[in-house]
């Protein structure tokens, strides 16, 4: 069993730092997307489909489309978005600036003082069992 993962986020790095966390616990796909209607018509598109993702993993300022500046709001329109669509899928903040969203499944601050590592972890774990016994 693989979890599907969107990435909604436009740095590289940070992309590239927690697409290894994950895959270091899970089995999964991580498609990555760098602005929120990017991310929207993939989950339309996996959902149309069939397979729709387990999970969705966003930071807070990113664009809201291609070739926009970055909004530092975008976390919080991506998950009413979501919300509004009636879209099931867990979507975790995963970003700098340490945010809460009552919407999220749950909340990542990426800092270096702080082991961010582990909590994504243990989240990812987590939504790997709630979808496992699902099955």
């Amino acid at each position: 069993m693989k979890l599907r993962i969107i990435q909604l986020e436009d740095s590289v790095m940070k992309a590239s730092a927690i697409s290894r966390v994950i895959k270091n616990v899970v089995s999964c796909e991580i498609d990555w997307v760098t602005d929120m209607l990017s991310g929207i018509d993939r989950i339309d598109e996996l959902l149309k489909n069939g397979n729709p993702y387990d999970l969705a993993i966003t930071d807070m300022h990113y664009p809201l489309s291609p070739g926009l500046e970055s909004d530092w709001q975008a976390g919080d329109h991506f998950i009413a978005e979501v919300k509004s669509r009636d879209i099931d899928l867990p979507v975790v903040i995963c970003s700098t600036h340490n945010r809460k969203n009552p919407d999220a499944y749950d909340c990542v601050w990426y800092n270096d003082n702080y082991d961010w590592e582990r909590q994504m972890s243990d989240i990812v774990k987590r939504v790997y069992e709630e979808k496992r016994k699902r099955l």
